[in-house]
């Protein structure tokens, strides 16, 4: 009996020692942290930093992950119809904003695009429906629309698959 009991009290340490491990991130250095600092306060009319981008199916509500994704779908495979979201997330400048243009391709030709803007801030998280009801390859690209050019700043492939099949 005392075996089983130490079994699970070992069981029950690991358990709240893995979600606290998988949080846990290194910490930058001073160097790291003063880039990132002066971009922000300094770095106005040079652009956003898309720091981060995937596919989810679900987003957190609420709680400590509060805008993060809390279902991210690995390899880009997805049924035709299953809701489905675009998580970004930016730094943006201090006293800067950002039109970004996210456009959606299949078979080489635009499909839909969202449009929307971002104010100043270390982290903006944003996310966006894809498109899931047409089968096929799609490609997703992340622009930034600028006063004279684009800037391209990521890209991510998913395909739609027929749920039946």
């Amino acid at each position: 009996m005392r075996g089983k009991m130490m079994k699970i009290g070992l069981l029950a340490c690991l358990l709240l020692w893995i979600p606290a491990s998988i949080l846990a991130q290194e910490k930058p250095t001073p160097a790291e942290t003063q880039k990132v600092i002066q971009y922000y306060y300094q770095g106005k009319g040079q652009g956003v930093i898309l720091m981060g981008h995937k596919l989810c199916a679900q987003i957190y509500e609420d709680g400590p992950l509060k805008f993060e994704c809390q279902e991210e779908i690995t390899g880009g495979q997805i049924q035709k119809g299953q809701e489905v979201f675009l998580w970004m997330n930016y730094l943006v400048p201090a006293g800067d904003k950002a039109d970004i243009i996210i456009h959606y391709k299949r078979n080489n030709n635009v499909r839909s695009v969202s449009n929307f803007e971002l104010p100043g801030a270390l982290r903006y998280r944003i996310w966006k429906k894809i498109p899931t009801d047409k089968i096929g390859d799609w490609q997703i690209g992340i622009i930034q629309e600028l006063q004279d050019s684009d800037l391209k700043l990521g890209e991510l492939p998913y395909s739609v698959t027929d749920a039946n099949q």
